[in-house]
């Protein structure tokens, strides 16, 4: 697997200068492409939660605000969506995105591998 460091830039609470930078910093580097629309594109998605503000921030830069306080992404969105609304409020956060992605690589046939969930506590 290839590890990749990347410290993003002070205001990094606000997704679109998330994204913005972190769609950059992957252009330097050679990843992704440009579409005919000049833009640069990663096949990537990520769940960005800053300050208490969850947002879906995709490859083409575009930001989403989920209609709930959760979210999921990906092949196996559906089932991880359904232990998320399940234990929300009910279980620790990371306990309960733990057992989404592996609910998720269980039932979803597109869904494998290690998953890795890291829980950020602030002070």
């Amino acid at each position: 697997s290839v590890v990749r460091r990347w410290t993003p830039p002070p205001d990094a609470a606000d997704p679109e200068v998330f994204i913005d930078a972190f769609l950059a910093w992957a252009r330097e580097r050679g990843d992704g492409k440009q579409g005919e629309d000049g833009l640069w594109y990663l096949p990537v998605a990520f769940l960005h939660l800053a300050r208490g503000r969850l947002s879906i921030l995709s490859g083409d830069g575009a930001v989403l605000v989920p209609e709930r306080r959760y979210a999921a992404i990906g092949a196996g969105e559906a089932y991880a969506l359904g232990v998320l609304w399940r234990s929300y409020g009910i279980e620790r956060p990371a306990s309960a995105v733990e057992s989404a992605v592996e609910a998720a690589i269980e039932h979803c046939p597109e869904c494998g591998g290690r998953a890795v969930v890291v829980e950020v506590v602030n002070g």
